[in-house]
């Protein structure tokens, strides 16, 4: 602040000039500075600024909390729907912790499964024949498998086939703890976006089928729907089968609002998957992702999984045949 210079009191005139020459020099100097100021931006209040983030980094979508990528790792990580990113179906799915098995039996559709484990021998076939009958089914995918077969994996989602967590490393999750459950399921997660563009969530299927009510608790704390099995093809189980006996097995014990199982290692499968396309065409049954019929009606009771997964358990991992 300026300050007048001490004059003289009796020279009242000298000094009234001074003064006035300053304060006109002062509201100048004023008008300047408000001139330059109001042709800039107004200043953000501290408490609207937000802290910039690298092109990298994961942010969390407002409304539902569901991790959505920006910048570089936009490419792996899509953002379809406002919940879950990659299956808009299942958007506003709330994971429970117990298995889907099925749907009520008075549904005239039915969901065909495909489990991905070493081998993508049938992956090519598969998908010719799904594509011949306008047939979209689910696979599950192991994060091993995606790294072992990126272009298998790749294709598979190009097709616009339901995609699924199998875990990383395909182990029995009743003999890892809870930590590594989330570890299996977090690597698994990873590498299917990675390889296949979008995410797997909510859909997740346990190695062997081994469940019980802790692995499934901490599958639905994930925020995975375990998915079980209603139909056994039995095509990777100790020996393989033939394509007559793959078809013959699902023909005889397939229900409407069921779903199969069948491996993506068996050529046998995608071999039988015509005859059983026109058994069920006959019946009236249609096809659809494992997706459309959570959605279709209210979950059914809680439901145990067949005995064929204890034979699993008591067989594994060498019995399997991948």
């Amino acid at each position: 602040m300026r300050t007048i210079p001490h004059l003289p009191t009796h020279n009242k005139t000298v000094r009234l000039t001074v003064t006035a020459f300053l304060l006109t020099g002062s509201i100048l100097a004023s008008v300047g500075c408000r001139k330059s100021l109001t042709s800039a931006p107004d200043p953000v209040p501290v408490s609207s600024r937000t802290t910039p983030t690298k092109s990298s980094a994961t942010n969390v979508r407002p409304s539902t909390g569901v991790p959505t990528a920006t910048g570089s790792a936009a490419a792996n990580m899509p953002t379809i729907g406002s919940g879950y990113p990659g299956n808009s179906v299942l958007a506003r799915w709330q994971p429970k912790p117990r298995l889907f098995i099925a749907t009520h039996q008075t549904s005239t559709q039915v969901a065909l499964t495909f489990d991905a484990g070493a081998d993508a021998t049938a992956v090519p076939l598969l998908l010719k024949t799904l594509k011949q009958h306008h047939v979209h089914a689910t696979f599950f995918l192991t994060g091993k498998f995606c790294e072992g077969f990126p272009k298998q994996c790749r294709a598979i989602a190009d097709a616009g086939m339901e995609i699924g967590n199998h875990s990383y490393s395909h182990p029995s999750f009743l003999r890892i703890s809870d930590a590594n459950i989330r570890l299996q399921i977090k690597r698994g997660e990873e590498q299917i976006v990675k390889t296949c563009g979008r995410s797997a969530k909510p859909l997740f299927r346990f190695p062997y089928g081994d469940c019980d009510a802790r692995t499934q608790r901490v599958v639905a704390e994930a925020g995975y729907q375990s998915i079980g099995w209603g139909v056994d093809s039995l095509d990777a189980y100790l020996t393989r089968k033939t394509a007559d006996f793959v078809a013959a097995r699902i023909m005889k014990r397939i229900k409407p609002g069921q779903i199969t199982l069948m491996h993506v290692s068996c050529v046998t499968s995608a071999q039988a998957l015509p005859r059983i396309f026109d058994y069920l065409d006959k019946k009236g049954i249609t096809v659809v992702p494992v997706s459309t019929l959570m959605t279709e009606a209210k979950q059914p009771a809680p439901r145990v999984m067949s005995a064929k997964s204890a034979a699993y358990r008591a067989i594994k991992p060498h019995g399997m045949v991948k």
